[in-house]
């Protein structure tokens, strides 16, 4: 592990597998579903880029849907299931209606939150803590009562959250930007989080 000003060493695995992922195998079904809705017509890897797992992922949710007749083959550019062209059949855009009313979410397959807590606590292990002169550095640009410096060194030194409140314009945002600077680095956040399939 490295420091947070130092390139994180953290490197998320791709999987292999459906179950590698963490999903449910009818969340999974029911982001293609949706994918294809709005999309209309895709070839196999096309949808495997648009939920940005690799097609052995979903080559299994591809062939069920087929044999549920929730989707079918439009046409094909070879002999993989990953360059058949597929549409949803009117039963599958009858289902894909539904799960868009339990979530609207389309987009990349989430992590899991405990794989998303898991990635977190990996890159932030590994911090040093943050010096009094570093912290005033980086916030001299902002007029803030010592007090308030002098409460976020030790919350970011314990690894805990900050809260920031207040009206709007009242600096909040340049606060956090000047806080992250200080902490230095990069951190891999997912695009999105799965919790109870949502």
């Amino acid at each position: 592990m490295t420091t947070m000003t130092e390139t994180p060493t953290f490197q998320p695995q791709a999987p292999r597998r459906i179950e590698d992922t963490g999903l449910s195998a009818g969340f999974l079904a029911n982001l293609v579903l949706k994918t294809f809705y709005y999309r209309t017509d895709m070839r196999g890897h096309d949808m495997a880029r648009a939920l940005h797992l690799p097609f052995s992922c979903i080559e299994g949710q591809l062939d069920d849907l087929r044999r549920e007749k929730l989707i079918e083959v439009k046409g094909a550019e070879g002999n993989s299931l990953s360059t058949y062209r597929f549409v949803l059949t009117q039963m599958g855009r009858d289902r894909a209606r539904e799960a868009l009313l339990i979530s609207q979410y389309v987009g990349p397959a989430p992590v899991t939150l405990d794989e998303y807590t898991r990635g977190i606590a990996a890159q932030s292990g590994g911090r040093d803590p943050i010096r009094t002169d570093e912290l005033a550095a980086s916030l001299s640009h902002l007029v803030l009562p010592q007090q308030v410096i002098d409460s976020i060194g030790p919350a970011l030194n314990n690894q805990r959250s900050l809260f920031l409140y207040g009206s709007p314009g009242n600096g909040k945002t340049c606060l956090a930007e000047a806080i992250g600077r200080a902490l230095g680095g990069d951190m891999r956040i997912p695009w999105a989080v799965e919790v109870d399939d949502q």
